[in-house]
């Protein structure tokens, strides 16, 4: 990833459009802009490969809105992000196209979101958080976690249940990918 970003980064310096002193940032922002885009790019080739359609972004969407404040595992390497992130969204995508809509698939669902907003946000030790950051971040994840809940619950009844089981299992990869810091913080504890 470094050597992508750098790659960028030098080019626009190249070609003037930054300067020098200004690498570093840039540097962040494209990371920033691939770590958001790959995730989307690589749900969609996932869906289309499994014979999903496009709703599959239904699921990537509250996912990664949600996990930006929530927390939770973060892999050290960006290569075993993206192997865990592939495994992830291929179960994922599996799992919503086995599901209907029903009670049971909703009241999973409000588990889910009723996790994410007891344990959020889990601080990984890759992405440690400070107080003000921790505060901050409950609120967002709890908020935003009940709003996808609430758009789930309101498609499924007005007779969109493919989106709303994409959406639904969306909000409930976020506290599988809380559990291992959890389950690591609890052994710490007790130790």
């Amino acid at each position: 990833m470094n050597k992508l970003t750098e790659c960028v980064t030098l080019w626009l310096i190249r070609n003037e459009v930054i300067g020098k002193e200004e690498q570093e940032l840039y540097q962040y922002a494209v990371e920033s802009i691939v770590l958001t885009l790959v995730p989307f790019a690589l749900t969609i080739c996932l869906g289309l490969v499994m014979g999903a359609n496009i709703a599959c972004v239904a699921l990537i969407l509250p996912f990664m809105i949600i996990r930006s404040y929530s927390g939770g595992f973060h892999a050290s390497k960006i290569s075993h992000c993206f192997i865990m992130s592939c495994l992830l969204l291929t179960m994922a995508i599996w799992i919503s196209q086995r599901i209907q809509f029903s009670l049971e698939f909703v009241v999973i669902v409000m588990i889910a979101a009723v996790c994410v907003c007891i344990f959020s946000p889990v601080v990984s030790e890759n992405k440690p958080l400070d107080d003000t950051e921790i505060r901050k971040n409950k609120k967002y994840a709890s908020v935003i976690a009940l709003f996808f809940l609430a758009v789930s619950i309101l498609l499924g009844v007005a007779g969109l249940q493919l989106f709303a089981v994409y959406i639904g299992v969306g909000i409930m990869i976020v506290p599988i990918m809380q559990l291992p810091c959890i389950i690591s913080g609890l052994k710490r504890r007790y130790e």
